[in-house]
């Protein structure tokens, strides 16, 4: 696979910044780090990164790995 160039990456967090409400949302609700990041096509540091900077709090090891319940439909 080849590397992405410096405008691709810039493309690929631009749409993060764009997406703030969703991607925390997401994150929230249990997303994983990891998923997000492959889903916005960023580095997961980067991703963590942000979140921090966005003052999302950050979910520990073993809460992370933790199954997730998913929303009981209304």
């Amino acid at each position: 696979m080849p590397r992405r160039s410096a405008a691709e990456l810039a493309a690929a967090r631009k749409r993060v910044h764009d997406e703030q409400a969703d991607v925390t949302r997401r994150y929230r609700e249990g997303a994983s780090l990891n998923a997000l990041a492959r889903m916005y096509d960023v580095h997961a540091p980067w991703l963590r990164h942000r979140l921090i900077k966005w003052n999302v709090p950050l979910r520990d090891p073993a809460e992370a790995n933790r199954p997730q319940r998913l929303p009981t439909p209304k």
